[in-house]
């Protein structure tokens, strides 16, 4: 699968070998209630901290480390791009950084007890005292309830949570993701389903259609999952009872104690369960740590009146794309302008559905005040001929050129205007060009066509994207195929790793910017490599063809390339 998309918006913002990411881009600051005894300013921990993980990921210890500790059903969500050179370690710590520098303790705060997986922390903490000749305990404060780990990082009790927080979910009723500051993602977990195989289950389309013939008959149907980020994510996809455990034990347990429960997330071991049928949920959840947001001292909530008057810049735009975002995909759009192209996201625990986490500014302000003012929204793209969205026709077409529209729809409607917004694609020559005009204000926005997890260059020097911009919820994440020569005996990615470790000098190839973006991101420690842009699948796969050093190429996503990589 393949980065997902977003839009971007300015100050704003991929997922991994196995997702496709769009998204949307803008600038954002933050609110924070309490005080700690120290600069809190957590941006130099968090630089650190995705230095190393970042170089963990590079040179494969995190895959090394899942592996020995037998931890899998899991992928990459390439929210940021594993090359160390991205991420310089701060010169002069400052903040957080300082202070868990000079006590020689990281202080971390977690519910349902600590895993295998949090050794993770143990490693990026054991390399950030080595760069600076410190030693760092890593202390882990366990919580019973999920809401008392986010009231200690409010209160300082804690620096940050552990490193298994699902980046979608919800603390204290407030989105994690927008309420806190999160790292780069360790790794994501594929989630799966478990039914007994006496409900004759085997899909979650199978199990969605028992739970509405049940709720016709007044049955009520009940669903199990481990965590609050699951048991929320279980309310957004199915109408039924969800119950949160602490261990999947447990939640075995009660499944089989309880008639009218009938699936639970699934287990690493339940495969091998004889009575239990395991299917996935197309659903990936990237897992990373939170700590406080920083807010400069000028900018600080000092009280409760001053909530009303105190957003700006394109804080309220994000806000109000989000909110569209997750009002059509409650109302069933989002799934069917996606099914109506002949197209299959993949869902990316990034966000989660919940109304009452979305709601639109009352007073816009900033960005948004503008485009309600003029009744235009104005997106920078390129112009490709992509399945997902095809800027080469006038107008664009493609799934995500029909959810902007539904979008700039619903905001006309939200905020009950006389006249519709209108929804304007201003085209660049290049990525970078499109950076550079939502940095300086040519454009509102990026399209939704761009992954979180890249780089842009903008006057000669190299930034992540995540670091200049603020990021919407993921409009889309798509399977994402690589197809190879049909004589190079490949049949799996190490396969490839292998064969270009051995021929530094062979070629691959990804069709259109993001495809390039993508192989760039999974060889980024292949340098002698040469990894050409390829404008179509046609072009690609007749490159495979007639070149014998041209090995691989990522394909861009639709249906009819899955037939076509059966004669590649």
């Amino acid at each position: 699968a393949h980065p997902h998309r977003r839009m971007a918006v300015r100050r704003a913002a991929c997922v991994g070998p196995s997702s496709l990411l769009l998204l949307l881009l803008v600038g954002f600051v933050g609110f924070a209630f309490g005080a700690v005894d120290f600069d809190d300013d957590s941006t130099d921990l968090i630089q650190a901290y995705n230095a190393v993980l970042m170089s963990l990921q590079y040179n494969g210890t995190i895959i090394e480390f899942l592996g020995q500790n037998n931890v899998t059903g899991t992928t990459f969500a390439e929210d940021c791009v594993a090359d160390p050179a991205m991420y310089p370690m701060p010169a002069n710590p400052t903040g957080l950084l300082k202070h868990v520098l000079n006590t020689g303790e990281y202080v971390v705060g977690l519910s349902g007890g600590v895993s295998v997986e949090d050794n993770i922390l143990h490693l990026i903490f054991g390399q950030i005292g080595k760069y600076y000749g410190v030693s760092i305990t890593v202390t882990f404060k366990n919580f019973d309830e999920d809401n008392e780990v986010w009231e200690a990082l409010n209160s300082g009790d804690i620096d940050c949570t552990d490193c298994m927080y699902v980046l979608g979910g919800f603390g204290l009723n407030t989105r994690r993701r927008v309420a806190w500051q999160p790292t780069c993602s360790s790794y994501a977990d594929k989630l799966n389903l478990a039914s007994n195989k006496t409900r004759s289950i085997t899909n979650t389309t199978q199990l969605s259609n028992a739970i509405n013939e049940r709720r016709l008959k007044g049955i009520p149907t009940e669903i199990g999952g481990v965590g609050a980020a699951e048991a929320q994510l279980l309310l957004q996809m199915f109408n039924a009872y969800i119950y949160q455990y602490h261990t999947r034990a447990e939640a075995l347990a009660a499944m089989q104690e309880r008639d009218n429960m009938w699936a639970i997330v699934a287990g690493d071991n339940f495969n091998q369960n004889p009575d239990l049928v395991v299917y996935g949920m197309d659903t990936i959840m990237p897992l990373v740590t939170f700590c406080r947001k920083h807010v400069a001292d000028d900018s600080k909530v000092k009280s409760l009146s001053m909530l009303d008057t105190w957003t700006y810049g394109n804080d309220d735009l994000t806000q109000a794309y989000d909110a569209a975002l997750t009002s059509l995909e409650l109302l069933g759009y989002y799934a069917s302008v996606f099914a109506s192209w002949g197209v299959t996201p993949v869902s990316l625990g990034d966000c989660f559905v919940k109304q009452s986490g979305y709601g639109v500014p009352s007073s816009p302000t900033g960005t948004l005040k503008d485009i309600i003012d003029s009744r235009k929204f104005i997106l920078g793209d390129t112009s490709a001929a992509s399945t997902l969205l095809n800027t080469t026709d006038n107008p664009p077409s493609g799934p995500l050129h029909a959810l902007n529209f539904a979008i700039v729809d619903w905001l006309t409607k939200q905020y009950d205007l006389s006249s519709p917004v209108e929804l304007e694609y201003k085209y660049f020559n290049t990525p970078e060009e499109v950076f550079y005009a939502l940095k300086v204000g040519d454009i509102d926005a990026t399209s939704n066509y761009y992954y979180i997890g890249g780089t842009t260059d903008i006057n000669g020097t190299t930034y992540m994207r995540s670091s200049l911009f603020q990021a919407s919820c993921t409009a889309g994440s798509f399977p994402n195929y690589i197809a190879v020569r049909a004589d190079s005996n490949i049949t799996s990615m190490d396969d490839l790793y292998l064969l270009a470790e051995a021929n530094p000098k062979i070629k691959m190839g990804g069709v259109l910017s993001s495809g390039l973006l993508l192989m760039q991101m999974l060889f980024a420690s292949y340098h002698t490599m040469t990894i050409e842009m390829i404008d179509s699948n046609n072009n690609a796969f007749s490159r495979l063809a007639t070149d014998p050093d041209f090995i691989a190429v990522m394909v861009e996503w639709s249906n009819k390339v899955l037939a076509q990589l059966g004669h590649v």
